[in-house]
């Protein structure tokens, strides 16, 4: 999915309605140069979470953890580390298998190597020629379907929906684990719709 933002406040509600369709347990790749949205996208996904305290980028603290609903944010800067060992010397396996929250990663490229397969790309370009205009590019999650890009497999299924693999649940209990996890229960199989 391509989205182009013309401003800050474009680029604040698109990661809004963006926050509003990922469930907790993911991680999301924020990759781009200095000055590219990185950070101003951060604040939009914190305001969809219904944060209001100030979100800024926390390059010198490395990572800054919210409360928000209907999950939490952790919100990590890579930029200052040099490797995936000094990202696991400040705690953060945690942070690449969230619960009860979604985390952001900026310079998620400097620890590439260690990020689940399943994490959500999103690269932000932005014209030499036109300062304020931002391309956003999201790969490995399908907006409109609030789920798992096509190709990618369901992740959401695959949590909630395992009757063929013997899940310990009762079918209620996935169905409403997984409405939760999503709010479009859309996604469900016929199965355990």
């Amino acid at each position: 999915m391509v989205r182009n933002c013309r401003s800050v406040t474009e680029t604040q509600e698109f990661a809004a309605e963006l926050a509003d369709s990922v469930p907790a347990g993911h991680v999301i790749a924020l990759l781009g140069i200095i000055g590219s949205g990185k950070t101003t996208f951060a604040q939009g996904f914190a305001s969809g979470l219904g944060i209001r305290e100030h979100v800024g980028s926390p390059t010198f603290k490395l990572v800054s953890e919210y409360a928000g609903s209907p999950h939490n944010l952790y919100h990590v800067d890579c930029y200052r580390l040099q490797h995936a060992d000094d990202f696991f010397n400040i705690g953060g396996e945690r942070y690449l298998a969230p619960e009860h929250a979604v985390t952001l990663i900026e310079w998620a490229d400097i620890i590439s190597e260690v990020l689940p397969q399943e994490t959500i790309i999103i690269k932000f370009h932005r014209s030499k020629a036109e300062p304020e205009p931002r391309t956003i590019t999201v790969e490995g999650w399908d907006l409109n379907e609030c789920s798992p890009a096509p190709g990618s497999g369901n992740i959401i299924h695959d949590l909630w929906c395992s009757h063929d693999q013997g899940a310990e649940l009762p079918g209620a209990q996935r169905r409403r684990n997984a409405k939760e996890a999503c709010r479009d229960p859309a996604f469900l199989c016929e199965v355990c719709h």
